[in-house]
């Protein structure tokens, strides 16, 4: 008894896209997925960008008083002396 094999040439070739079909869906859900993840992750929320001015704005007024309060006579004094 011969056993026909006509029948899988099409059946092959039906798995073979199911699976590639399969494959583009889940690669096109991954490629979306991170589309919206960079999208939320480019836009930051105003309060931490205000936030973050607010900071700015703080360290320069520090640095610009400490640079106002130095005073380095007595640092060239000791040095001087030292030499």
């Amino acid at each position: 008894m011969k056993i026909s094999q006509r029948g899988h040439g099409l059946v092959g070739t039906i798995v073979t896209l199911a699976v590639i079909c399969l494959l583009a869906f889940a690669g096109y859900k991954v490629w979306q997925s991170r589309q919206a993840e960079t999208n939320t992750s480019n836009q930051p929320e105003t309060s931490q960008e205000q936030e973050l001015d607010q900071t700015d704005a703080e360290l320069d007024s520090t640095a610009s008083e400490v640079d106002e309060s130095l005073d380095t006579t007595e640092l060239d004094a000791d040095i001087d002396s030292m030499l």
